[in-house]
């Protein structure tokens, strides 16, 4: 199976109802999650699982799971740091909403305008591509850029030797992939790829003059007083960061990115990522990303599953008429698993995050699911 079919269908499991529950109690939502978080393991559960829950202006948090290699038990809680993987492309989109709405950048720039002129000279076909595709994965970009095996000396960490230049000479003779065009799609076909966000991020230091993290610090997190997102850790941050797993239990090391880092390469905290949910479903005018967030909630491209739309960084799901809008992402690198997901109209939000490679969409689903359910 595909990495784009997969990623779709992981975020089309689950059944949706017409109409929506009340608000459910701290309590009560502590037993419905126990209970779904059993029914998923019943024995064992996983190294360190974080929930998150946002009903309203209303925020509960649950944590599972044992960090530490020998007792005592160590459980995660709400300032454990996680390596975000994919969802670090939704914080990359965030950035581009924000810089389209200060006219730093527009949506229909081709690439070419943050690049380098001798690359469009090289290769004319780069200046047909435009920043949105590269955030919608309609670019037809691969997963990942050809020759990162040319640079990949540890398996176990491809993208940490992958350099700018590198970059740079995949671009020079990038070519189209070649796809069958779906019906309602027929020009720009959805190929989720790594090397696009990736890309993306780098034009729009180039666009700026400021690196990722400072470009990230000023138009989201000192917005929203999120500290606990980056790319770089320091000495207190790295004391916090949770080591991943594989499937067999077995500790991961850290996964690095040398250039295309605005993909898969920041690392983030339960509390930190809720706030930024959060501003997904404030329409508040105090709210500082509403703007930015209403954005990324526009539906710019259709994908191979007919009810899922990309936005900025966020999967629109459109189910029926009665029942309200979903917009998700999830994200699974490096020993690391995660799922978001919220609805504006009902203001509801899930963030599930784990640092295992098992994948836990599921359980942000039934979560999800139960929150949406019909009595």
């Amino acid at each position: 199976m595909n990495n784009t079919i997969q990623i779709l269908i992981f975020i089309l499991f689950w059944v949706l109802s017409a109409s929506i529950k009340a608000q459910v109690v701290a309590p009560e939502l502590q037993k419905i999650v126990g209970q779904i978080l059993e029914n998923h393991y019943p024995s064992e559960p996983l190294h360190g699982l974080s929930i998150g829950i946002i009903q309203n202006k209303q925020i509960n948090t649950f944590h599972c799971g044992n960090l530490a290699t020998d007792a005592p038990i160590v459980s995660p809680n709400n300032t454990t740091l996680y390596q975000l993987g994919s969802i670090s492309k939704v914080f990359t989109a965030a950035l581009l909403a924000a810089m389209v709405a200060d006219n730093s950048v527009q949506l229909n720039d081709p690439i070419t305008k943050y690049l380098p002129d001798s690359l469009a000279l090289q290769n004319p076909l780069l200046n047909q591509i435009t920043l949105l595709q590269l955030v919608t994965h309609t670019a037809g970009f691969p997963t990942k850029p050809s020759n990162i095996i040319n640079t990949n000396s540890n398996p176990d960490d491809p993208y940490n030797n992958y350099t700018l230049t590198d970059l740079y000479t995949y671009l020079s003779t990038y070519r189209p992939q070649s796809a069958k065009k779906n019906k309602r799609n027929k020009n720009n076909t959805f190929a989720y790829s790594h090397l696009s966000i990736g890309l993306l991020g780098h034009l729009l230091e180039n666009a700026s003059g400021k690196s990722y993290q400072q470009l990230l610090n000023v138009y989201i997190f000192n917005k929203i007083d999120c500290k606990d997102i980056f790319l770089e850790p320091n000495a207190e941050q790295q004391s916090r960061i949770v080591a991943g797993h594989n499937f067999v239990g077995k500790s991961n090391e850290p996964l690095h990115y040398r250039t295309l880092y605005a993909s898969e390469g920041l690392y983030g905290s339960l509390d930190n990522l809720l706030k930024f949910v959060y501003t997904n479903i404030d329409n508040s005018p105090n709210n500082p990303l509403k703007n930015i967030a209403l954005k990324m909630q526009i539906p710019y491209a259709a994908t191979q599953m007919h009810n899922v739309s990309a936005c900025l960084g966020w999967y629109q799901i459109k189910q029926a008429k009665r029942i309200p809008l979903v917009y998700t992402h999830s994200g699974r690198v490096g020993g690391y698993s995660h799922y978001v997901a919220f609805s504006p109209e009902k203001k509801i939000g899930i963030v599930v995050m784990s640092n295992t490679s098992q994948r836990i969409d599921d359980i942000g689903i039934e979560i999800l699911s139960y929150l949406l359910e019909i009595k």
